[in-house]
């Protein structure tokens, strides 16, 4: 083989390499894309039904309940709900939920409904409780129930995996009745301050 031929060769070997990464550098912003689509095609049946229940309920909620306030979307641990969704949806949405029951025990105790020597409750006697006091409205129930039901598919559900998009929006939902109840609780312990500086007006 003489040496033209040699270069020739090497020339057409290194042809397709080099097309090909031109055509991805070229085509970058496309694939990228394409990989929400990608991933959506890869989840399962149950991850597809998790995702479309999830799409519902921040329908309903957007009609329904108000967003929370510009603070709590900007907040800390939204944030690392967020981070924590880019690499373990399951755990994320999981840590949602966290959210969700510690606002409430908080409200239930700020509220004097429960107390501290109540010990562990369950999501669904949680529920209940704020029911009965009335601390939440019927809609404010409805996402209480419907988040606990998903974080129950989501957790006890061997292998799943769901999608970026139905994580993130099961947070901003978790979130956003974590803050509903945080809002709600601060109201009442303005409310029991202000019931309290009158009665101690009232008696001097």
């Amino acid at each position: 083989m003489d040496t033209l031929t040699f270069i020739i060769k090497i020339v057409e070997a290194a042809a397709w390499p080099v097309t090909t990464i031109s055509l991805v550098l070229l085509l970058k912003k496309e694939i990228g894309a394409l990989i929400p689509f990608l991933k959506k095609f890869k989840a399962g049946p149950l991850e597809a039904e998790f995702e479309r229940e999830v799409q519902e309920i921040r329908f309903e909620t957007n009609q329904k309940i108000p967003l929370p306030k510009e603070a709590t979307l900007l907040s800390p641990q939204l944030r690392k709900l967020h981070q924590l969704a880019s690499v373990n949806p399951r755990s994320a949405i999981i840590e949602a939920w966290r959210e969700v029951i510690f606002a409430a025990e908080n409200l239930l105790q700020r509220s004097g409904a429960v107390n501290a020597n109540n010990g562990v409750m369950f999501p669904y006697e949680v529920k209940q409780r704020l029911e009965k006091a009335g601390l939440l409205n019927v809609e404010q129930l409805t996402l209480f129930n419907d988040l606990r039901k998903l974080r129950n598919q989501a957790s006890h559900t061997p292998n799943f995996e769901p999608t970026s998009e139905s994580t993130l929006g099961y947070i901003d939902l978790a979130v956003r009745l974590a803050s509903i109840l945080n809002e709600t609780g601060e109201v009442r312990s303005t409310l029991d301050m202000s019931e309290y500086g009158d009665s101690q007006s009232k008696a001097v």
